[in-house]
């Protein structure tokens, strides 16, 4: 029979692997890997910290935290496509870290659930294909979950320290990965307005053509 300990670390034992696997038989994947190891390279490179370059031209479709943390990686270990992946192994592990302490606070008297989390989570098909992509996905999934944790958390007890850290994290999601073209929630309608007047038209008229889509948050 397996250890406790043992068996607890056996997901992230196979989210490894994933890992080792890719990097043995998978080419990078054009052209979103390729571009973003690009904008991590001359970030490295030129030292520019806090514009993102391609091409030595401005880069700022994405925002700059997982160029940062892939930057950070090759400081610490050296420049290679393995070092790389330790960012997303790490946001790939906290994202399942984080899907299990949901499962024990929405669930707290239901410890069979938490303990099938962790291999739901890493068994799933859309969580096996993204943790072994350089992408922002994975990393704009871990702020998403910490969030929602805080605001459970505040909402349960009333410290306003959780609705501070909710905030941190939403925060972090937009370093992480939210797209800086597009307009997330409330400013849809503002960003609607503003389209409408520099095409000449009538904001209310423009607006009600798009009453849906503010109410969406678009992410990356």
């Amino acid at each position: 029979m397996i250890p406790t300990r043992i068996e607890r670390l056996l997901p992230y034992l196979f989210l490894l692997a994933l890992l080792c696997i890719a990097l043995a038989f998978r080419p990078l994947l054009p052209v979103d890997e390729t571009r973003y190891l690009s904008v991590a390279w001359e970030m490295y490179l030129g030292g520019h910290v806090f514009v993102p370059t391609m091409n030595f031209a401005p880069y700022l479709q994405k925002p700059p935290l997982l160029f940062w943390l892939i930057d950070l990686s090759w400081n610490i270990f050296g420049v290679s496509r393995a070092a790389a992946m330790l960012v997303i192994f790490a946001a790939s592990s906290l994202v399942i870290w984080l899907t299990t302490l949901l499962a024990k606070t929405l669930f707290p008297e239901r410890q069979d659930i938490a303990s099938r989390i962790p291999w739901l989570v890493a068994g799933s098909t859309v969580f096996v294909i993204y943790s072994t992509l350089i992408l922002f996905d994975m990393l704009l999934t871990a702020c998403v979950v910490a969030a929602l944790l805080s605001l459970l958390g505040f909402a349960r007890t009333g410290n306003r320290w959780q609705a501070v850290l909710a905030g941190l994290f939403i925060g972090t999601a937009v370093v992480a990965g939210l797209r800086q073209d597009r307009q997330p929630l409330a400013g849809g309608a503002g960003g609607s307005v503003h389209r409408a007047r520099r095409a000449g038209q009538r904001p209310g008229r423009a607006h009600s053509h798009r009453r849906a889509r503010p109410t969406l948050s678009p992410l990356a």
